[in-house]
């Protein structure tokens, strides 16, 4: 069951990408977040007893299982429904950022660790609330991995860099869709962050794929000239911001 409503909720966020009508956005968008919403009710009645976490290693979900239902459960079929799970969490988390971070908090306000929570999260900043929607993104980079099955070495890579030139690009706005002015309360990506996204480290940090010799080599130049365009472009809007003071 759980293959067929993460394969039905990944149909649906896809769709966004085939629409060329602005006015069909709306529908689309409340469409895949009731089935991303009605996927993470699955996930908890019959996989999880508690909140289930935001990506799942079926490695560590299958050794949390009691030894019976161990070996009842085909691991083929496991396989299968938790990376169509990932990859719907990733795609929902990259096609509505901000959307996928109110709905991350209204979880942890109404699951058991969150008691006590939602009225602090009612209560969050401007400036946090960026800083909530950065996290979200930045731990589906982490996880990207995870959802990516038997994507070539050199694509996904290639994505990886995208969605980490991403982070760092919208980090200080308030919204991602629709793109908004940056907050100047917030700092620019810190160095240590940067470091993270595009360092050849990182592939052995995160990466769940094997990645010969040159295909690192690749991802490194890659990342060194991705970094250095992401440092003229906050650069670029640093000067605008203090010309606007």
């Amino acid at each position: 069951m759980l293959s067929n409503v993460a394969g039905d909720c990944l149909a649906r966020l896809l769709k966004t990408s085939s629409v060329n009508d602005d006015s069909d956005l709306d529908g689309l968008r409340d469409d895949g977040q009731r089935s991303f919403e009605g996927l993470r009710g699955v996930l908890q009645q019959y996989i999880y007893s508690t909140e289930p976490p935001a990506y799942t290693d079926v490695d560590e979900l299958m050794k949390s299982l009691d030894p019976f239902t161990r070996t009842t459960v085909a691991r083929g079929d496991m396989d299968r429904a938790i990376w169509l799970t990932n990859l719907a969490t990733f795609v929902w988390t990259i096609t509505y950022p901000d959307l996928a971070a109110s709905l991350a908090d209204a979880e942890e306000a109404q699951g058991d660790k969150g008691k006590g929570k939602a009225k602090a999260i009612a209560l969050l900043s401007p400036e946090d609330k960026i800083r909530r929607r950065n996290g979200v993104l930045i731990d589906a980079w982490k996880k990207f991995w995870l959802a990516m099955g038997d994507t070539s070495v050199d694509a996904a890579l290639s994505l990886w860099l995208d969605l980490a030139t991403l982070i760092v690009l919208t980090y200080r706005l308030p919204t991602i869709d629709p793109f908004t002015a940056p907050n100047t309360a917030l700092a620019s990506p810190p160095e240590d962050l940067l470091q993270q996204l595009f360092s050849a480290d990182a592939l052995q940090e995160f990466g769940h794929l094997p990645v010969d010799y040159d295909a690192r080599q690749r991802w490194q130049a890659a990342a060194e000239e991705r970094r250095e365009e992401v440092r003229v472009k906050w650069a670029r809007v640093a000067l605008t911001t203090a010309a606007c003071i």
